[in-house]
């Protein structure tokens, strides 16, 4: 390990394939790893899922996609395990996976100690999250049916049978499987997340008032080519989203609430400092909570208007990158707090000039590569509020500070951090030079930090 390592190898390490899903069982003192790994570094199999406890693997039974006993080729898994919780005092494992040690599971597990077991007949699509509550296990995903029941995506195991839940209807267009990647219940209704579009303005999030489905918010949901949900948190009164939406062009929509993760809290929606505004990929793909911290990870290069490589944290008024640019050669896609240690899964070999496989723990302390600006104030200092008007804008774009037309520096830089437009003192900005896109306006007081504004031209 070198001495500015931010990330070290945790335990053996895996020899293929990638980590999709961690899960931190603490009651029984391990970490579970999902993914499409086949094998440790050592050669030791573990088909799809692992323990990790003090530096070490071990098997979960036969995993999966194996029957403990013919010959295992050095490739991957082609049906990754997404998915590990545990309810009613065992574990369950949900993914696209078709068997284990010769039983047909379809795509979700009970694992009973020894085995991997069916649950009936399972899931007829894939399972990308499980959560546990008292009533019993959900299952969410793209599936259209749970054992024999009409599920949509949505389905409560009870310990016996499948259950559907609420009702949930088909909502995409042309009778499509409903994809959905995550469930929450927050204020006691019960939100659904993924890459679903279409009934009343349904599009990628929806939740269940207690009578019907409805959408979320005012607006027409999280919109945009490539949009989706990927993870729900609940932190103090809110319920934080994190996916693959932006508010910027070309895939992004102006109408979203936000870049990469937002909150919200039942009535409003909360912008977290621009999120993964202008990044090259502003998707976030795990986050979670820890000692009043948000942890975030996912592909994007900029998150709160800093460059940012993967993985930042958020304190409740700012961002800041745990890594910096380009640290891994390959994807963070799960994070998990173990024994109190922030564990960094991924298909990752490399964590900046070390070798990393795929299993990483965070061994920088409070080492971070930068951080934006704080959005709270002391006590009785003017806090200071600079807005953009119209915007979008083909013409002039004004900015004002605290309602009050600013006279002071800014620039203009486009979405690769060039400048296109040089320090100016007026409060008014002609943007009709500028070609269409995305842009940052940052404008600068002499007794604070800058402030970046996002402008969008059409």
């Amino acid at each position: 390990m070198s001495q500015s390592a931010l990330l070290e190898q945790a335990g053996i390490g895996l020899r293929n394939g990638g980590v999709n899903g961690v899960f931190a069982d603490e009651a029984n003192g391990r970490l579970i790893l999902a993914g499409t790994f086949t094998r440790d570094r050592d050669n030791v199999i573990h088909t799809g899922v692992a323990s990790y406890s003090s530096g070490s693997l071990s098997s979960l039974g036969c995993g999966f996609e194996w029957d403990c006993a013919s010959p295992l080729g050095m490739g991957a898994l082609a049906n990754p395990i997404v998915s590990v919780v545990a309810w009613s005092g065992e574990l369950y494992a949900g993914g696209s996976f078709t068997s284990s040690n010769g039983l047909a599971l379809n795509n979700v597990a009970r694992f009973d100690g020894a085995n991997w077991q069916p649950l009936l007949t399972g899931c007829d699509g894939p399972v990308y999250s499980l959560r546990a509550y008292p009533d019993g296990l959900y299952a969410a995903g793209w599936f259209t049916y749970a054992d024999t029941v009409e599920a949509n995506g949505l389905a409560r195991w009870d310990g016996l049978q499948w259950n559907r839940v609420f009702n949930l209807p088909d909502i995409t267009p042309v009778q499509q499987t409903n994809a959905i990647n995550d469930m929450f219940f927050f204020q006691d209704e019960l939100y659904i997340g993924g890459k679903f579009v279409g009934l009343n303005d349904m599009n990628n999030i929806a939740k269940y008032d207690g009578t019907q489905w409805i959408k979320v918010g005012t607006g027409q949901g999280l919109l945009g080519t490539f949009a989706g949900v990927n993870r729900f948190a609940e932190h103090n009164g809110k319920l934080y989203i994190a996916g693959s939406f932006a508010d910027y062009p070309p895939y992004g929509n102006i109408q979203n609430p936000g870049n990469g993760v937002v909150a919200w809290d039942g009535q409003n929606w909360y912008d977290l400092d621009g999120g993964t505004s202008l990044s090259s990929n502003a998707a976030v793909f795990s986050i979670e909570w820890f000692n009043d911290t948000l942890y975030a990870a996912g592909p994007y290069d900029q998150i709160g208007g800093i460059p940012a490589w993967q993985l930042a944290k958020w304190d409740g008024t700012r961002w800041c990158s745990m890594l910096p640019p380009n640290y891994t050669n390959n994807n963070i896609q799960s994070i998990a707090h173990f024994q109190d240690t922030l564990f960094v899964a991924g298909a990752f070999t490399l964590c900046g000039p070390d070798s990393v496989f795929r299993l990483a723990k965070w061994v920088g302390g409070d080492s971070v590569t930068g951080c934006g600006s704080p959005m709270s104030v002391e006590e009785g200092v003017i806090e200071e509020v600079f807005s953009l008007y119209p915007n979008p804008s083909t013409d002039l774009v004004t900015i004002k500070l605290n309602g009050q037309l600013y006279r002071g520096n800014y620039r203009i830089t486009d979405a690769l951090g060039r400048m296109v437009v040089g320090d100016f003192t007026t409060g008014s900005v002609d943007v009709s030079v500028l070609p269409p896109g995305a842009y940052v306006i940052t404008v600068t007081l002499k007794a604070s930090a800058p402030h970046s504004l996002r402008l969008l031209r059409p």
